[in-house]
Formats: C-alpha cells, sequence, structure tokens
C-alpha cells in the first residue's frame, strides 16, 4: 500500500493517472528524487493504456533563471535508481512502460523530459478498483500483451490447470484470428475497413501475432501432460548444482516447440505472405517517404565522388536478384555508408521504402555511431529519425527508422528472442574479414535462417575480405568489388631501411643472429645475390643491393625488431625525405610495434638517436618523466630535432590517446608510436608516413589447460595492407615494411579467425539459450568450426559452473555424476554427444551481457542480499582497469606506479575488491567533480574507466530487475532490508561492516569463479589442480604485495631512478650507479595471509631471455578462506571412516564426523533456498526461513575464523 504523496505534483500524479504537463520551476535535486520516488516507486492503475507525463525541465533565455541546471540529470538519474531507462524511441504504448526521454520543443523553446511510468491494466486496475477481472476481459488483455508477456503469463495458467482461462483463451484466439485474417485480407484488396474493425486490429497487434499466440497455445497443450522425465530426489548437499528440479519439469512439459521448428517450406510461404501484407499496410508511409525525400540532398555532390558510387545499380540489381551477396571495397571506398542508402533508394523508388527494414552490424560500438551519424547527413536526416544506432547501453532509433547501425552483439541479443528476424528485410554484416566471434556465430545463424526467409537480404561487407570463402560458405551468393580511393602509397621493405639509411648491425649485438658467423663467406653471397635475382623477389626491391646491404641482411635477427634501425628510418624521412620548412605542416609518421613495452624502446632509441646520445642516456624516457612541451599541445615533449613521440594503447589514459587526434608544436613532427589498434579502429588524419615493424600481438588459446597466451608473432598481409593504407588517407604516402621480402612473400593472407583463439563459454551458453542444438554441433557449421577440445573444454566449465547438464543423468548415486571421476574419456565423449539443456541459472546466465562468471556471481550476489555490490564487481570486471598507464605526470614510473597500486589496495589482497573499493571512493568524491578528477590525477586513475563502470553498472542493476532478481531502491532502508541480519545490524558501524561485506564478496567469488582456484604451500608457491605449478600475473595486487614482503625480508632494494632490482650488499644501482636511497620508515609490507585464491584467468608468458622459462600466471586474483571453498565449491565428497573432506577430489582437509555432516546439511539447505529462489525468479523477499538460512551461512563466511 502506498502512503500517501507528499509532493503536490506525485500526488496530482497518482490520484490522477494521466496524460500531462507539469512545471519543475524551482525544484533543486532532493526535491526532484523525492518528486520520482512518490510518483512512479510504484505502478500506477491505469484505465488499460499507456499515460505520458511530462516535466518541463529548462528553457531560453527568458525562462532559464528559474531551473536548476542539473534538475534534467537529477530527474534521469532518479528514474535509471527507480530502473526507468532511456529510449529515444519511447512512445505512449505499452511496450514503452518505464522508460524516459529528453526533447527539445522548439516552438516554446522549452527542455522537456517525458516518463513512460510502470503501469497496471485490464486485471491488475480491475483488482484494484474492487472489480473482478471477467474470463474474456483477461483473454482480451493478455493476447494484447507482446508475445513474450503473452507466453509468460500462459505458462502460469497451464501450470496452475486453470482450464477455465485456458478455454476462454482458446475460445477468444480462434474467434480473433478469424476476424483479424479478414480485416488483413480487406486491407490486402484495398477494400473500406471500419473505424471499430481496424481499431480492433491495432489493439490485438494484427493477425501475425493473434495466430502465433494460438499456434503457441496448442502446442502447450499437446505437451502439458504429465512428464515423461523422472524429478530428480532432494539435494545430498555433495553438489551446488543451483538447479531446480522442479521447475526443469514444468518448463519440459509447459514450453512448447520454437516456433522455428516448423518446416523451411511452410515458413518460406509465411515469408511470402509476410511481405506481400508489409507491402500492402505500409503503401501511404511509402508514398510519404517519396515525397519527403524527393528533394536535393546537400551532400549528394560527395556520395557522387565516392568510388562506390559507380557500382550503385550493380549492387541494388544484385541485393534484388540473391539473397547473399559479398562486397569487397578498398579502404575509403565509401561502401558503410552508401551501401544502405543505395538498397532504401531502390526500394524507394520501388514505391516500398515504408516496408524496409536494414539492419546493419559493426563490430565496434564507436564505428556503429560515426557511421549512423554519416548516414544520417547524408540523407538529410536526423540522427535516431529513419537512421538510428543500438549499441550495449545505448540507443537512438524511432518508430520511423528505416536504417539500424549496432553493434554484432545487440543482432545476437535479438536473435535470441526472434529467431526469425521479423519484420527485418536485410541485413549488412560489415567488417566480416575481422573474423571475430560474435560476427562468425552470426554468419552461421544467418545461413540457417535464409531458408525459412527466402525474402531476406544478406549483405557481406569488408574491406581486405577473402570473397572466396564466403562465396563457397553461402552458395549461389553474388560478389561485387569496388576500387579503393586511397593515395598511392609506395612500399619499402627491409632492404630499402638498410640502403637508405647505411644502418649497420654490429657484430655480437643483440640484433645480430647468433646462429650463423658475422661475416658472410663468398658462397652465402652469392647464394643470397641470386635468391634477390630471382623475378619474384626482384620486382619487390626493384634495385641491385650492394654487397654492404647483402652484409647485413645475413647478420640481421629476423624474430626481434631492430628499434635502432627503426629510429635510423624515422630519422631519414623526418631530415631527407621530407624536412620541416617554415609555413609547412610536416606529414605525420605512424610506427607500428607489437605492444606496450616495445613502444618504450622505441621511445627511448628515438631520443636516444635524436639527442646524439645513443647509448648514453639513463634513467627514464619522457615515456616515464612526463615533461611537458613548451609548445602549445600539452604532453611529452619535442625533441631537439624536432619529433613530438606519442604513445598510443588501450592502457593509456584517454586523455593521452586524445593527443594524437592534434596538430603538433609549431615547427614540430608528430610521430605516433601504437600497436595495432591504428589499423582499423582510430583514424590519424595527417599521417604521411608508416614505419610497420611487422609484428603484434595475438591471443593464442589452450583448451586442455585453458590457458590464454599473448603472443608476439609476425603480421598477416592483411594486417599489413590495413597499416599501409594508413599513410595514404590525405596524400600520397611512403610506407616501410621492416620485413626482408622473402619473408614478406611467406606471409599468411588472413589471420586465423577468433573462435580459434578463445573460450567459447559464452557461445556455448548462447547456443543452448537460443534452442540451436548441441553446441558442439552448431559451431561445426562455423566457417572454421573450432576443434572438439574447445567445446569439450568450454562445456566442462560450465558443467563446473552449473549453468548446464546432460538431461539423461547416470542412474545412481551422486559420485557417479558427469565430471565427478574428474573428466576422464567416457565423460568426456558423453558431454559431446548426451542431449544437454540449461539449468534455471543457466538461463540467467546467458541473458546477462558479461561472461559466465560474471553472471552466475550477479546471480549469487541478488540471493545473498547484496546486489549492488556485485553489479559493480562485474562492471569493473567488464571493462578497462582504471590503473591508467599514463604519457605525462609526475611519479609515473614503474616503481612509482607500483607503489601507488599497493597503497591503494591496503590489505584486501583481492584485484577485483580494489576496484570496488576505487569505485565507491570515487562516487563518494562526487564522480564529476573537481575534487574525484584530482583525485584520479594524483593517483594516475583513469577517470573515463570509472564513468563506463558506473555505466555498466546501472545497466546491469535494470537487467537484474528486468529479470525479476532485484527490485528498484525505491526506499532508503531497502538495501538493509535485502541484506542478511549479519550485514544490515551493523550498517552504523562502517568498518567493521564493510570488512563483513568484502569477507561476503570473496566467498561469492569463490563460487563464482569456480573451479579456478589456487593453494600455497608453506615455501609460498602455488599449484592448481594436477599440481600444475602457477604464479601470480605481475598486474596483480597479489604478485607486488609478495614480491615486496619478499624484498623487505631479504633487504634488497629498487632504483627509484631506473626501477632496477638490486641486492642487499650493493650501495649504488647497478643499471645507472645512482646512490641507495636512505628512504624515510614506511609500514613494512606483510606476507599473504590467504592460503587459497581464486583468478579470473590463466596466461602463460613466454621466455624473454636465454636461461629464462615460460611461466603459467594468474590474472584477476583474489584470497578467500578454505571455509568458502567448502561452503561453496562445486562438489565435495566426505569420508567419514577417515574423518576427512575433499572439494573436487583435490582439496583436503580432516573433518570429525559431526563438522562433515554439519557441512553437508548447511549446503543442503542453501541448495534448496537456491532451487527456490531461481524457480520462483521474482525480486520479493526470501521467506524467513530461506532468509534464516542464508543468514547463518553468510555469518559463517564472514566470521574471521577459519
Amino acid at each position: 500500500e502506498v502512503s500517501k504523496p507528499k509532493d503536490k505534483i506525485a500526488a496530482e500524479i497518482r490520484s490522477t493517472p494521466e496524460t500531462a504537463q507539469y512545471d519543475l520551476a524551482g525544484y533543486e535535486d532532493p526535491q526532484v528524487k523525492t518528486l520520482v520516488k512518490e510518483a512512479f516507486g510504484t505502478p500506477l492503475q491505469t484505465k488499460g493504456s499507456m499515460i505520458r507525463v511530462t516535466f518541463v525541465v529548462g528553457g531560453g533565455k527568458a525562462v532559464r533563471a528559474k531551473y536548476s541546471e542539473s534538475l534534467a540529470r537529477a530527474l534521469g538519474l532518479a528514474l535509471q535508481d527507480l530502473g526507468f531507462s532511456q529510449d529515444s524511441a519511447a512512445s505512449c504504448d505499452l511496450m514503452s512502460a518505464g522508460t524516459f526521454k529528453g526533447q527539445h520543443d522548439t516552438q516554446r523553446n522549452l527542455k522537456l523530459v517525458h516518463v513512460y511510468p510502470k503501469v497496471e491494466t485490464g486485471g491488475a486496475a480491475n483488482a484494484a478498483s474492487g472489480r473482478a477481472e471477467t474470463l474474456l476481459e483477461a483473454s482480451a488483455r493478455v493476447v494484447a500483451a507482446p508475445f513474450d508477456a503473452f507466453t509468460k503469463e500462459v505458462t502460469t495458467w497451464l501450470r496452475s490447470s486453470d482450464s477455465g482461462r485456458l478455454e476462454a483463451l482458446q475460445s477468444f484466439l480462434a474467434e480473433a484470428a478469424e476476424e483479424l485474417e479478414a480485416t488483413e485480407k480487406a486491407y490486402r484488396l484495398g477494400q473500406q475497413v471500419s473505424e471499430a474493425r481496424s481499431r480492433r486490429y491495432d489493439e490485438l497487434g494484427g493477425f501475425e501475432h493473434v495466430a502465433e499466440c494460438r499456434d503457441w497455445l496448442q502446442r502447450a497443450g499437446e505437451t502439458a501432460g504429465p512428464s515423461s522425465h523422472a524429478v530428480a530426489g532432494a539435494s545430498d548437499g555433495a553438489t551446488l548444482s543451483l538447479e531446480s528440479p522442479a521447475l526443469l519439469q514444468l518448463q519440459e512439459a509447459a514450453v512448447p516447440e520454437a516456433p522455428g521448428a516448423a518446416g523451411a517450406g511452410d515458413l518460406a510461404d509465411d515469408d511470402d505472405a509476410w511481405l506481400q501484407s508489409r507491402l500492402q499496410k505500409t503503401r501511404h508511409e511509402s508514398a510519404k517517404l517519396q515525397a519527403e525525400l524527393s528533394a536535393e540532398k546537400p551532400l549528394q555532390k560527395t556520395r557522387e565522388s565516392l568510388p562506390a558510387h559507380g557500382q550503385r545499380e550493380a549492387i541494388q540489381k544484385a541485393v534484388g536478384e540473391s539473397q547473399v551477396v559479398v562486397i569487397e571495397g578498398d579502404t575509403g571506398c565509401g561502401k558503410s555508408t552508401q551501401v544502405p542508402q543505395y538498397i532504401f533508394e531502390d526500394w524507394l523508388k520501388k514505391g516500398q521504402a515504408g516496408a524496409a527494414s536494414i539492419i546493419m552490424t559493426q563490430p565496434r560500438r564507436i564505428s556503429a555511431i560515426g557511421v549512423a551519424d554519416r548516414i544520417a547527413s547524408e540523407m538529410n536526416t536526423g540522427l535516431g529519425d529513419l537512421v538510428g544506432y543500438s549499441i550495449r547501453l545505448e540507443a537512438k532509433r524511432s518508430a520511423r527508422t528505416k536504417i539500424l547501425v549496432c553493434t554484432t552483439g545487440v543482432l545476437l541479443r535479438r536473435l535470441e528472442n526472434d529467431e526469425l528476424l521479423r519484420n527485418v528485410t536485410h541485413v549488412i554484416v560489415d567488417e566480416c574479414h575481422e573474423r571475430d566471434l560474435d560476427t562468425d556465430f552470426l554468419l552461421i545463424v544467418l545461413r540457417d535462417l535464409l531458408p525459412k526467409r527466402p525474402n531476406l537480404r544478406i549483405v557481406l561487407m569488408s574491406a581486405t575480405i577473402n570473397a572466396q570463402i564466403f562465396k563457397d560458405y553461402f552458395p549461389g551468393s553474388q560478389s561485387i568489388s569496388i576500387p579503393g580511393r586511397t593515395f598511392p602509397v609506395t612500399s619499402y621493405y627491409l632492404e630499402h631501411a638498410l640502403l637508405h639509411t647505411n644502418f649497420v648491425i654490429e657484430p655480437g649485438s643483440e640484433f645480430c643472429r647468433k646462429d650463423v658467423e658475422p661475416q658472410m663467406d663468398y658462397h652465402e653471397e652469392e647464394e643470397l645475390r641470386q635468391a634477390y635475382e630471382k623475378p619474384e623477389n626482384a620486382d619487390l626491391v626493384g634495385t641491385k643491393l650492394p654487397r654492404h646491404v647483402l652484409q647485413q641482411l645475413h647478420r640481421v635477427d629476423p624474430e626481434k625488431i631492430n628499434f635502432e634501425l627503426v629510429a635510423q628510418v624515422v630519422r631519414h624521412i623526418h631530415t631527407q625525405v621530407d624536412p620541416c620548412k617554415e609555413g609547412k605542416s610536416p606529414g605525420a609518421i605512424l610506427v607500428f610495434v607489437p605492444g606496450l613495452s616495445e613502444i618504450k624502446k622505441a621511445m627511448r632509441c628515438l631520443e636516444e638517436e635524436m639527442s646524439g646520445s645513443k647509448g648514453k642516456a639513463k634513467g627514464k624516457d619522457s615515456f616515464e618523466k612526463g615533461d611537458r612541451g613548451k609548445g602549445k599541445a600539452t604532453g611529452p615533449s619535442v625533441t631537439r630535432e624536432g619529433l613530438w613521440l606519442l604513445p598510443l594503447h588501450s592502457m593509456i589514459s584517454v586523455a593521452d590517446q586524445r593527443l594524437v587526434f592534434k596538430r603538433p608544436p609549431s615547427g614540430a613532427r608528430k610521430v605516433v608510436l601504437t600497436t595495432n589498434i591504428a589499423e582499423t579502429s582510430i583514424t590519424i588524419d595527417d599521417v604521411e608516413y608508416v614505419v610497420d615493424c611487422g609484428r603484434h600481438k595475438q591471443t593464442k588459446y589452450d583448451p586442455q589447460n585453458r590457458i590464454s597466451m599473448l603472443v608476439d608473432c609476425v603480421e598477416t598481409k592483411a594486417n599489413a595492407k590495413q597499416r599501409r593504407g594508413r599513410a595514404g588517407r590525405v596524400k600520397p604516402g611512403v610506407c616501410y615494411h621492416m620485413l626482408n621480402v622473402r619473408k614478406w612473400r611467406r606471409l599468411e593472407d588472413f589471420e586465423r579467425p577468433e573462435m580459434l583463439r578463445v573460450p567459447l563459454d559464452s557461445l556455448c551458453l548462447r547456443v543452448s539459450l537460443m534452442g540451436l542444438g548441441h553446441p558442439a554441433k552448431f559451431l561445426a557449421k562455423a566457417i572454421t568450426p573450432p576443434t572438439d577440445a574447445a567445446v569439450l573444454s568450454s562445456l566442462q566449465q560450465l558443467v563446473e559452473l552449473s549453468a548446464v547438464e546432460l538431461r539423461e543423468k547416470v542412474a545412481g548415486s551422486a559420485a557417479e555424476e558427469i565430471g565427478s571421476r574428474g573428466w576422464d574419456k567416457d565423460d568426456q565423449q558423453r558431454l559431446l554427444k548426451a542431449k544437454l539443456r540449461l539449468t534455471p541459472l543457466g538461463n540467467h546466465l546467458a541473458q546477462l551481457p558479461v561472461d559466465a562468471g560474471c553472471a552466475k556471481l550477479l546471480v549469487l550476489g541478488c540471493i545473498f542480499g547484496v546486489p549492488g555490490d556485485v553489479c559493480t564487481l562485474a562492471a569493473a570486471l567488464s571493462v578497462k582497469s582504471p590503473f591508467a598507464v599514463t604519457a605525462a605526470g609526475k611519479g609515473s614510473s614503474k616503481g612509482a606506479q607500483e607503489q601507488r597500486k599497493m597503497e591503494l589496495a591496503g590489505d584486501l589482497e583481492s584485484d577485483q575488491l580494489v576496484l570496488v573499493k576505487l569505485f565507491e571512493h570515487w562516487e563518494r568524491l562526487g564522480k564529476r567533480t573537481p575534487a574525484a578528477r584530482g583525485w584520479c590525477r594524483e593517483n594516475g586513475l583513469d577517470l573515463q574507466a570509472f564513468e563506463s563502470v558506473s555505466d555498466m553498472r546501472r545497466h546491469l542493476m535494470g537487467i537484474l530487475v528486468e529479470q525479476g532478481f532485484s527490485s528498484p531502491e525505491t526506499s532508503d532502508d531497502a538495501p538493509k532490508r535485502r541484506m542478511p541480519a549479519c550485514l544490515s545490524s551493523i550498517l552504523a558501524a562502517k568498518e567493521e561492516f564493510n570488512r563483513r561485506r568484502f569477507q561476503l564478496l570473496r566467498s561469492l567469488l569463490c563460487a563464482a569463479l569456480w573451479p579456478n582456484a589456487l593453494l600455497a604451500k608453506d615455501n609460498g608457491t602455488l599449484f592448481a589442480r594436477n599440481a600444475t605449478s602457477l604464479g601470480f600475473h605481475s598486474s596483480s595486487v597479489l604478485a607486488l604485495q609478495a614480491d615486496q614482503a619478499a624484498q623487505e625480508a631479504s633487504g634488497d632494494w629498487t632504483c627509484p631512478q631506473c626501477g632496477f632490482y638490486n641486492f642487499a650488499s650493493r650501495e649504488e644501482c647497478k643499471s645507472c650507479w645512482a646512490p641507495r636511497p636512505s628512504s624515510p620508515p614506511r609500514r613494512r609490507v606483510r606476507p599473504l595471509r590467504h592460503r587459497a585464491f581464486m583468478f579470473g584467468e590463466k596466461v602463460r608468458s613466454l621466455a624473454t631471455g636465454q636461461g629464462q622459462k615460460s611461466q603459467t600466471l594468474c590474472r584477476d586474483c583474489c584470497g578467500v578462506s578454505l571455509k568458502s571453498l567448502f561452503l561453496l565449491g562445486h562438489r565435495i565428497q566426505v569420508d567419514f571412516l577417515k574423518g576427512q573432506a575433499s572439494v573436487d577430489g583435490w582439496i583436503h582437509c580432516q573433518a570429525a564426523a559431526q563438522d562433515a555432516s554439519m557441512l553437508l546439511g548447511m549446503r543442503r539447505r542453501l541448495q534448496d533456498v537456491l532451487s527456490r529462489q531461481l524457480a520462483r525468479k521474482s525480486a520479493e523477499a526470501l521467506t524467513s526461513d530461506d532468509a534464516e538460512v542464508v543468514n547463518v551461512i553468510s555469518q559463517m563466511l564472514v566470521m574471521d575464523v577459519e
């Protein structure tokens, strides 16, 4: 029951819920928050339709002083806290319930916010008024709802065996389908339709929707008999499966076969009928669009100058004739912006534009927004009108949108709920050559969809596409090639670099080969000369190479990047090819290297080369010193020779990344040192010269050991072509490829697809959620299928997470459960061949936009009463780390950064909890206030990362509310009500409250990251399952703490100037000869107190020097208590005779029979609570018994004893 609102506007909204406008002049932020809570905290009771509540929050100069500047923002945040989402396409219909949008009334010059509240209509409204809802009214209400809402409510009727409602609904659907079919036929024939019939057609969603509901109910009735599956018995506490057997039985009995299971021929006929119906319905809209878009566009001449314009008619013809068209176009040809317009213009010319619905996917968010904005400008329409975009956390579209640019993930999310892509006429997949995971998965789904949707058109586009692969994958497809518009780029290779610079590789240097004599003999010289006289090599070199160049080619180590030679090439371009002149802005140089450490090495070599102090410079380079130049641009200084050196890497702060787009100081040349981030993601418009070192970092994945490795490897020709193209965007350019022509000719054409290089956990979840069959069989249909070992590894992980289970379980005890014997060959074969299904937990995990581990953390956090904390944690792990690498700023040396990170971490011993602690401190400082910005600068933290975490956290909270796991915080004591008593009872004692809260989060991480567990031996070494030896990654605060504790114990010290590690006996640095600092006494770092740890992922570090070995290291580590492993681990075994308990057969401890029995009992009670909550899937508070179980287990987990 809602108490009477104190705010007058809120009271008026609740007493008479109708469309109205209210002026918020004079309101401050706290008043707005109160107004929103009181007006929209609970759903409004309306008469069966949506209402719109409009607030005036600002205006022009005449009224601006009446309104607070932060009024609109405060209103939006207050609504988002209640679970409302911003949607620019929201309108007065029930689909928009719980949304809001901003608008500028240009006629009255007012700034407005439209709110579409959550409402209770139909039965809920009648109940509020005391009148019972009739069976006919109930049927009309559920049929008028969206299909997902219809199936959800009717499923409850099926489960409760409500025969009265079901019979009334069947009768209503049969009559409505007959009536609406006649109405639709009248529409097609152009006959007159009465206003009442037309209104009923719109209210019920049309014949298609009613027929779909009717067919679904018929299938549900056929399958809703007694289940043939045996329901599992009560949990024995040995395995925390997070399953709900009763719910699984109901799901199998009540949920009918998916619509996609119908015959392809029937669906093809339906598709033809749908298209004809849509063309008929939208004929008036099509005529209106023809008149509206007939005028000349301002950017028409610019469009006609693009190379794609020459293929306009060919593209339109191919798309009309073939279901699949492959378009290959070089960089700058205009394919991304023009092809969707050509398709739309073709339908516009035919008078069918109203029926068009074109979706184009982009692999990156920034690309989706940029392409949509450009298309909207060229069509002379506002962004969000005929052209819109949709990315994670943000969308701008409307009911009029005909061209929607979205990320690939957004389209895959739509396919989860609409596997036939109803109402979509064209799908354009851009940047196919990148072969990322989502794109390859999307292509499998689209190929299977084509027989069911013969009128759907698929267009595949890329700059460096291997068209034949896609033509083979889509038989009968057509291909079109569009030439590029880039300026010519002169390509040079390693031979030219040595020739132009007269560079000499000294014998015995690190860049000289060790397996040959430095001086080549006569036979070696002749063999090398003959190799370069071959036509294929001679054509690329273009000149006869002198002996001294052949001598250097004989010496050079092809597996290393010679940074001294790179510096010489940059110097050659700067001083001889294009020297700086007064009044002329010199072209920028873009240098591609594999990673961040290589960027630092290249910058150091360039500084030494340009300063003439080669080999003499000691201490930190400008990347770490951060001296600021005296020119107009801020950032690293300009060298004496006039080079403005700028690093560009994803780990560098956003502010430092933006420097690369600025013009250099007067008289200086910009040199950008970057990785493959600059190949396609960004364009620096003043680049004229490229130096390509020929290598890049690539992720490789070992599925057997679940280890990811970031390997430094040779680039492909596709990478090299993209890099070379960066030099020809504004004028003819020059590119130096630092590979010899013989190696260049042997390069692979394309990169290995991402599907072969990354874990497939999320992909397997998505396959199961969409009902596409067994993941192994489905993924075998990919262009380049993953191995069975990779799929098996991911399925094993999902079974350990309790997200997937076998439908046919082995009869017998729990000990015979799959995987209980350590995944032997029999278990692996069963997993690859048996029928799988998502558990209720897995169903929820698959719908959350994070990896499976984070998704499980979110679900458990809601059940344990800390949804806000786990959303912060999951959001922080899903975005870039806030520990930015700064290109400028005091104290940014590696040692200073590590020390600062240790100070911020304190005694948490957790990479994940450090992120939560920092985010909460940033929030307390006011987020975007000067104090928060200053704190970020002082500690070397990336402000943009915190803002991304804030956006992602709000998005995750909204999804949890939408899925029923959490409720909007409509009152200040809402968090207290959800928390277990061991936390809510000590809210005032902040220090102890935070200790317990973080301890509970550690335990939930234990359940979410299982089986990624580590144990520490007495000597500090770490081991995992199967006695595998592991270590902490250098980026982990646990590695820093362990190393510093060991260093303090030994007396060794690290040089503050160059970061070199020195033994205790040295009084001067061995590297730079700086004296040992007499630092003031500081708090000693204590050794790690935890004996057990969880980790996010394993990576393998390759040997970097002679005598070194590769290591397997763990990222995102967190210390956990041993008791949390036994309470929340996946599977435990108890030997009562030996008095021993073990987790998954490798973590053992002594346990008395009484303790072991209590442990199994607690796990059994927890299993029951989890099963009930997953089955209920509602934001209702736990029952008193369940709340007591959660509180007792939470109390055990947070107690500071083992």
